[in-house]
């Protein structure tokens, strides 16, 4: 009789597990640019997002705009009134972007690039009406005081941590946020990651690829994604992404979301000096990835682009859709990047 009631245990179990309802999951990644409150916070260089009644009133501030050797951010910095009506409108509009997805329905998983604090992150979420249960920033070493951030629908299954990149580097860069969310019955791991610029050297980003691969197996998580702006062009080298993220290894690595595009989808997420860009990527591990159903989408619609007009060296002109970018002088425009969006069906 005992060893009926096993086999008839063990017959569930094995009918359970083989018939586990897969989980199903949104993740968007949004560069922002330049989300900030209209305080300053105490050792970072956020003077240029300030309102010019407090800014002008700052002797450190003045000497910092002073000291800015590039000419338009010298301007920017001495004259952009980043004040509480720019900050309720750059809100509104950024909200407006990531409620235009699904039908008003949101991403279940918001990974932001390009925040300054978990104070403006609460702002976005509760002024801009999205709702989200759980919100994740911790502050990082950027200089500028930008960091990256999460908002989910589901709650989290553990403590958030950042991986920092390079500690010893005398020009500190973001470190890579890691979160864990309980999805049904398993647990998703998200790194948010927004990697050092073009304007640095590309072994540093080379780094970031090597530091979030180190974590990847670490994570606690039934599923690993990384999400971001990478910063990663495909003249890089050496190529943090496709040498060290996407290289098959013994253990996990990393699969990219995005095999091809929807026909009439930007072909990429960042427009510069005339091209479009892939700089932001999502990505699945390699163990994960043979079990799931994956559609990727660039996230766009009409009122987040705006014309810009090309003229080559023959006087030529043609007319490009571009990201309608954020305006604080006119108040207008959303962010300089779209966002994209993977769906994820896994068993």
């Amino acid at each position: 009789m005992g060893s009926k009631l096993v086999l008839s245990a063990l017959s569930l179990f094995i009918f359970s597990t083989s018939h586990a309802k897969p989980i199903e999951f949104t993740v968007m990644s949004y560069n922002v640019e330049n989300l900030f409150d209209t305080l300053h916070d105490e050792g970072k260089a956020d003077y240029a997002y300030l309102p010019l009644t407090v800014k002008r009133s700052m002797p450190s501030a003045m000497e910092y705009c002073r000291n800015e050797r590039i000419p338009p951010y010298r301007a920017q910095c001495f004259n952009q009134d980043w004040n509480e009506d720019v900050l309720n409108t750059k809100i509104q509009n950024i909200a407006e972007v990531i409620k235009a997805y699904d039908k008003g329905q949101r991403p279940d998983i918001l990974v932001v690039q390009e925040v300054e604090n978990l104070n403006v992150l609460n702002m976005l979420n509760e002024q801009g009406g999205l709702g989200y249960q759980t919100v994740v920033l911790l502050e990082g070493d950027d200089q500028r005081g930008i960091d990256v951030g999460i908002l989910s629908k589901y709650p989290l299954a553990g403590e958030p941590k950042i991986h920092y990149i390079d500690k010893s580097r005398k020009i500190k860069t973001r470190g890579i946020l890691e979160a864990r969310f309980h999805i049904q019955d398993k647990v998703v791991a998200v790194f948010a990651n927004h990697w050092p610029s073009q304007s640095n050297p590309d072994e540093l980003r080379s780094l970031a690829a090597k530091k979030l691969l180190e974590v990847l197996p670490k994570a606690k998580a039934d599923v690993r994604i990384a999400a971001g702006d990478f910063n990663t062009n495909k003249n890089d080298n050496p190529h943090g992404i496709n040498e060290t993220l996407l290289k098959p290894k013994r253990g996990l690595y990393f699969v990219e979301t995005n095999p091809e595009l929807k026909d009439g989808q930007p072909s990429g997420s960042h427009w510069y000096q005339g091209k479009w860009e892939f700089l932001d990527r999502m990505f699945i591990d390699s163990k994960s990835a043979g079990n799931a159903e994956i559609d990727f989408s660039v996230h766009v619609k009409p009122f987040m682009l705006m014309d810009r007009i090309l003229r080559d060296r023959r006087g030529n002109e043609t007319v490009h859709q571009v990201p309608n970018r954020f305006n604080a002088d006119e108040s207008r425009g959303y962010s300089d990047h779209l966002p994209i969006v993977s769906y994820f069906k896994i068993k």
